[in-house]
């Protein structure tokens, strides 16, 4: 059974796999237990890591880590305005 968005008309199941990336990103936020420094720290080299295996690969794999680098810096944020 193939899931398509009823909007365009595309298929999504190529994004299924994404959900691995989501994973590692709320253990990460688990183990980081609300320390804004230790989750700047983590997040940023999770991010760093996954620019750096997008640049090294190719295809769909390239595709998720430049998301998933993209959703690591996101986190970011919170912490980066913590204590102001």
């Amino acid at each position: 059974m193939s899931f398509k968005l009823r909007i365009v008309n595309r298929n999504m199941e190529v994004l299924y796999y994404y959900i691995f990336c989501v994973l590692v990103l709320s253990m990460a936020f688990l183990l980081s237990k609300d320390k804004p420094v230790f989750t700047l720290l983590l997040f940023s080299g999770l991010g760093i890591i996954a620019m750096l295996f997008g640049l090294m690969t190719t295809g769909q794999i390239a595709i998720y880590a430049f998301l998933s680098g993209g959703l690591f810096c996101s986190i970011m944020w919170p912490c980066i305005f913590h204590y102001l």
